[in-house]
């Protein structure tokens, strides 16, 4: 954004390579860059919600309850050949 800042105002010529929607990308990853720790950090501040609604719903698996360590349908665990 340096760059193109001092070659509008003519301080030094810009180079032939010209990266793709420069400088317009430079501003798009400057947004997402910030937009990574708000979102990590909304994440920090949902979390104990989140922790309370799952301790609220343990033990309900649904209408389809998981049924762990179920034998496999060709014998018994896990003797494979």
């Amino acid at each position: 954004m340096k760059l193109h800042r001092q070659a509008r105002e003519c301080k030094l010529v810009r180079p032939a390579f010209r990266l793709f929607g420069a400088p317009f990308t430079a501003y798009l990853t400057l947004g997402f860059l910030i937009a990574v720790p708000l979102l990590i950090a909304g994440w920090f501040a949902a979390r104990k919600g989140i922790h309370a609604a799952a301790l609220e719903r343990e033990g309900y698996t649904g209408s389809f309850p998981v049924v762990a360590n179920r034998n496999s349908v060709r014998g018994s665990g896990g003797d494979r050949q």
